[in-house]
């Protein structure tokens, strides 16, 4: 299984057995997840089961062979993904382009090649010269 910390609680990934899963301060409530199934446990102890194809669980868990692995992704969410890895940080420059749809497998470790990609896919330009961020869009300077 794999945890993970995101914006308002913890994403469960169940891959192999059984889970239970409960929030801190709320262990009454507790939710077992089996194989196959993934759950969003909120701050506020809310937990939220979802049902997940295999290939989704395989996607959100490509991190662990040094991959991020985009289907029908908002370019601000890959872009947040890549940031997760890297100390060179992708901004999305243009709030126009920040929700069109991505698709495609990109070295975790590889920021450059997932921009040039955009910039191919959704002819927008990417500058790479400050070493300390790439910027995908028009610049919001």
């Amino acid at each position: 299984f794999s945890v993970r910390r995101g914006d308002g609680g913890a994403h469960v990934l169940v891959t192999e057995g059984v889970v239970e899963v409960w929030a801190e301060g709320a262990e009454g409530h507790r939710v077992r997840l089996a194989a196959g199934s993934r759950a969003f446990v909120a701050d506020n102890a809310a937990i939220a089961e979802t049902p997940a194809a295999p290939s989704a669980i395989d996607r959100a868990l490509a991190w662990r062979n040094g991959k991020i692995d985009l289907a029908d992704d908002r370019l601000d969410a890959a872009a947040a993904e890549f940031n997760r890895y890297n100390r060179r940080r992708i901004v999305v420059g243009d709030p126009a382009i920040a929700g069109e749809r991505f698709d495609g497998v990109f070295r975790t470790d590889d920021p450059e090649g997932f921009a040039k990609a955009v910039e191919v896919s959704l002819g927008v330009p990417v500058d790479l010269s400050d070493p300390a961020q790439i910027r995908i869009g028009t610049p919001d300077r």
